[in-house]
């Protein structure tokens, strides 16, 4: 079964939509708003730590995609015991 290409895109995509969405979610909590003055006193003055903060994130979501992946387990990339409980819940859980 093939995937379609726009739903690989949306797939590559996803993560780093979904990282900056999480950074800028952190500043708004931490900030109380996010308004035009947050972004010139606070947020552009430090571009690199946050350009960092984001990769991080980025980074984060691409491991555990990588450790929690089907095909990870299969291909022996994944830890064998997270595969094994990985394969245990979605036995169990289909099962029932």
């Amino acid at each position: 079964m093939k995937t379609s290409k726009p739903l690989l895109t949306l797939r590559m995509l996803f993560p780093v939509a979904a990282s900056f969405i999480v950074l800028l979610l952190g500043e708004w909590i931490a900030r109380g708003s996010l308004t035009a003055d947050t972004f010139i006193s606070f947020i552009f003055p430090h571009f690199g730590a946050y350009l960092l903060a984001w990769l991080l994130l980025f980074l984060v979501w691409l491991l555990l995609d990588w450790v929690f992946h089907p095909a990870a387990c299969h291909a022996g990339h994944g830890c064998s015991w997270l595969c094994a409980l990985r394969g245990k819940l979605l036995y169990h859980a289909a099962a029932g």
